[in-house]
């Protein structure tokens, strides 16, 4: 009796053995539908999610971290620009990235009048109307 037992519990075990290869192979030339791509995004990203911890502690306001760096970063993270930044008139509605563009065609345009000026040649320099200060 024990005999028969252990043959029809091997039986069963092959029965599943060949259905999970049967599964496998199911599985696998779905897989191959996709493009390489695809299954390599989709490995690079399942690793990503793996190395990120799964919650974040916030940053608590308090009265000793509310200072002008947290403040700065609390605004840039939004794309407002910081009001101590606005040392010149600018809209209300310019973002960060609108703001570093303009600031840095400001200097670009304070280099050029300081090597003409230096180089005697102020009075051929061309100022666009927008740019003054």
């Amino acid at each position: 009796m024990m005999g028969k037992m252990l043959k029809m519990q091997m039986l069963e075990d092959e029965d599943d053995l060949a259905y999970e290869t049967e599964k496998k192979e199911r599985t696998s030339s779905t897989s191959d539908t996709q493009p390489a791509w695809m299954r390599t995004l989709h490995s690079t990203a399942c690793n990503w999610l793996q190395l990120m911890p799964q919650t974040v502690n916030p940053l608590k306001r308090t009265v000793e971290n509310i200072k002008l760096r947290y403040r700065y970063w609390n605004d840039l993270v939004k794309g407002i620009l910081p009001r101590s930044w606005c040392r010149y008139t600018v809209p209300t509605s310019m973002t960060v990235i609108q703001w570093v563009s303009d600031f840095s065609e400001r200097i670009k345009q304070l280099q050029q009048i300081s090597q003409a000026a230096a180089s005697g040649g102020a009075k051929e320099l061309k100022v666009p109307q927008g740019h003054k200060f």
